[in-house]
């Protein structure tokens, strides 16, 4: 498994209420997500990524949470993402 999605808002039932990676809620503003992890490795308009035990979780915001994606870290992500050397 190399990658997991979490695709939040959904036209047909609403926002996603069940259990999410890192004790973040679907309800959560950009501001509680930093709250609880802390500054991002990156942040970019829309998005944030955190590098947290060996994963990165990219959190997308529009209005609310959207999505939360993790991934497992190539050489080549963690150079771009970390500035670490390949």
């Amino acid at each position: 498994l190399y990658w997991v999605s979490f695709n939040l808002l959904d036209d047909n039932t609403g926002v996603y209420t069940g259990e999410l990676p890192l004790g973040v809620n679907a309800q959560d503003s950009r501001e509680q997500v930093r709250q609880r992890l802390g500054q991002p490795a990156r942040a970019h308009e829309s998005v944030d990524i955190y590098f947290i035990d060996q994963l990165f979780y990219f959190f997308a915001f529009g209005e609310r949470m959207e999505y939360i994606n993790a991934q497992l870290p190539s050489a080549r992500s963690r150079k771009t993402i970390l500035g670490e050397a390949a």
